[in-house]
């Protein structure tokens, strides 16, 4: 998943600790997601956040004083291992947003 140098410590420590889950690079499968503007992490983050799970595996937005989202890949790969109908579910809309423009 992200690299260690994009791991936020705070997230290190949340996963050591219990309080957050992990995914096992074998169990997220491969998806393409589009590098459209109607899929940026910050237009989605909070629906996805909704989602069953999904907090449990994301770090929390805020480490430090700074409001960070997690890195796009990384919150892309664990939504779609959770729930891939709702990430196919975005791309189709931006998809027929894009084709309407």
């Amino acid at each position: 998943m992200p690299s260690l140098k994009e791991t936020r410590l705070s997230h290190i420590q949340a996963i050591l600790s219990g309080k957050k889950k992990v995914l096992h690079a074998k169990d997220v499968p491969a998806r393409a997601i589009p590098n459209w503007p109607q899929l940026a992490v910050k237009n989605v983050y909070d629906e996805a956040m909704q989602l069953a799970d999904v907090a449990n595996y994301l770090p929390d937005p805020t480490g430090s004083s700074q409001q960070r989202l997690p890195e796009r890949e990384f919150f892309w790969k664990v939504l779609y291992s959770l729930h891939p109908d709702f990430v196919d579910r975005l791309i189709k809309e931006a998809a027929e947003k894009k084709i309407a423009k």
